[in-house]
């Protein structure tokens, strides 16, 4: 820690604009194209003489995309919302058409990812150049435009802002971020089930603690009759709506829509597990039984002995191979046989009660799926 000084620059005479240490930084950054009534924070707007780094705070009305968007577009009651927004236009922002310094860009929220061509007509230097980056200057373009990256120099017209925190009293918010349902969590389309909902987009997000996170539904009160959950609208929660993993948006790389399947509760299934080992030992007992029966019978086979008549006309029957194979038939019908059985029933009660019946999006209920928490 230090006292904050102002009379030392260890970067040198750098520019009072540039950015270092206690230096401003200017650079280009799109107008927000606010609706009258809204509040709108920004570097500028908050101290004198500061500047726009493009980070907002816009308290107003829900509003995803243009201004007649949203709750608050259509005149909707109810429907405050507060953008926390940094990188509108992303990922190369401009103050002003190509030029014309005094014909500024104005923006609204951009959600979700879109494809701008309205600046085509206006091109200055350095986007011929990155027309043409193969045969520019690479070094003068970054000089001339430091923010743009590499893999960047030849841009394409897709903007998306950077990053926000939405924060809104009515809204689509699965709608308006293009989230996929799940098997437990609907997305319901544009106007269907408007509720209150706070979204966080970035291209990287985390959560952090130094003790433990819940992930949370149905409030603090959760469901049931002696305590019912109500909505931001009034309504009395009748579902329990549970955590889902959706990674990708329910898609793989290659744009295959992926299974999203319950996830596995780690008690059931261990109880599940010991259920089936005390089968499969039953069962091992069964066949070491039948083994010893079929060994005492050979055994007899193998000892017995015939009475023949002269030249082996007539042969005896051998008793005692009779009364043992009887004997070893008897046993089969009346103790393995009924054993297979038993323990054939009791496999197939075991997989209906805990596995369910096969796959799919919707098997019978099964004790080791969860019945609320699902991913892919």
């Amino acid at each position: 820690m230090s006292k904050k000084r102002k009379d030392i620059d260890p970067l040198g005479p750098a520019g009072k604009e540039g950015g270092q240490c206690y230096d401003a930084k200017k650079e280009p950054v799109p107008t927000f194209n606010s609706r009258n009534g809204d509040f709108v924070i920004s570097g500028k707007g908050v101290s004198k003489g500061g500047e726009n780094n493009n980070a907002w705070i816009v308290i107003g009305r829900d509003r995803p995309d243009t201004a007649c968007s949203g709750y608050g577009g259509v005149g909707n009651t109810k429907s405050g919302a507060i953008d926390i927004v940094v990188g509108r236009m992303s990922p190369i922002p401009r103050s002003n058409f190509p030029g014309d310094k005094s014909d500024k860009i104005y923006v609204d929220p951009i959600f979700t990812q879109i494809v701008e061509n309205r600046l085509e007509h206006k091109q200055t230097e350095i986007d011929k150049a990155m027309a043409a980056a193969d045969t520019f200057d690479t070094n003068k373009l970054f000089e001339e435009a430091p923010y743009l990256q590499e893999n960047t120099a030849k841009f394409s017209g897709v903007y998306n802002d950077a990053a926000r925190i939405y924060i809104s009293q009515k809204t689509d918010v699965d709608h308006n971020f293009r989230i996929k349902a799940g098997i437990k969590i609907p997305s319901p389309p544009k106007g269907v089930a408007p509720m209150s909902a706070i979204a966080m987009q970035a291209d990287e997000v985390r959560m952090i603690s130094r003790r433990g996170i819940k992930l949370v539904t149905l409030g603090a009160y959760g469901y049931g009759k002696s305590s019912p959950v109500f909505n931001s609208r009034g309504g009395r929660q009748t579902a329990t709506y549970g955590i889902e993993l959706i990674a990708g948006n329910g898609y793989d790389a290659q744009g295959n829509l992926l299974q999203q399947e319950p996830l596995v509760k780690g008690y059931q299934l261990s109880l599940a597990l010991e259920k089936l080992g005390n089968h499969t030992n039953k069962l091992t007992g069964i066949v070491a039984e039948l083994a010893y029966n079929q060994l005492k019978f050979n055994k007899a086979l193998m000892s017995h002995t015939h009475g023949e008549t002269f030249l082996g006309a007539i042969t005896w029957t051998s008793m005692e191979a009779q009364m043992a194979g009887a004997k070893s038939i008897i046993d089969y019908i009346s103790r393995t046989q009924q054993s297979i059985m038993s323990i054939k029933s009791n496999l197939a009660g075991w997989t209906s009660t805990w596995v369910g019946a096969g796959q799919g999006p919707k098997p019978s209920r099964a004790k080791i799926l969860s019945d609320f928490n699902t991913t892919n």
